[in-house]
């Protein structure tokens, strides 16, 4: 159980410090830290959600059910960025709401798993 928390606080952590610098670079868009970080929590929480529903329903398919799990985590994610955006006046284009949960996604896959394996 407690390498499950430190992998979601390692993947929570680093993707806030993604969309909090990457956001206005891809999309013209600022938005703070507690915004970056918002996000960042509850599309990590709805992921972790999404795939232990997945895991359960397809337990003979768990690629399939993996496949799923990211499309849909990158879409709640997509989603959440345009709501946090839109709450602060400005507005997300949808190609770069999407591009973002992408780069947290690799990162997600490419560096927080191994940090967590370092750790």
């Amino acid at each position: 159980m407690s390498s499950f928390l430190l992998s979601l606080a390692i993947a929570t952590g680093v993707s806030t410090i993604l969309l909090w610098l990457l956001t206005e670079p891809i999309s013209g868009v600022s938005v703070s830290i507690g915004t970056a970080f918002g996000v960042s929590i509850l599309a990590q929480m709805i992921i972790v959600l999404i795939s232990f529903g997945l895991d359960f329903v397809l337990l003979n398919h768990l690629g399939l059910a993996v496949i799923l799990a990211v499309g849909l985590g990158m879409y709640f994610q997509a989603l959440l960025l345009q709501i946090a955006t839109r709450a602060t006046g400005e507005r997300l284009p949808t190609q770069n709401a999407y591009l973002l949960p992408l780069v947290v996604v690799l990162a997600d896959f490419f560096v927080v798993s191994h940090l967590v394996e370092q750790i």
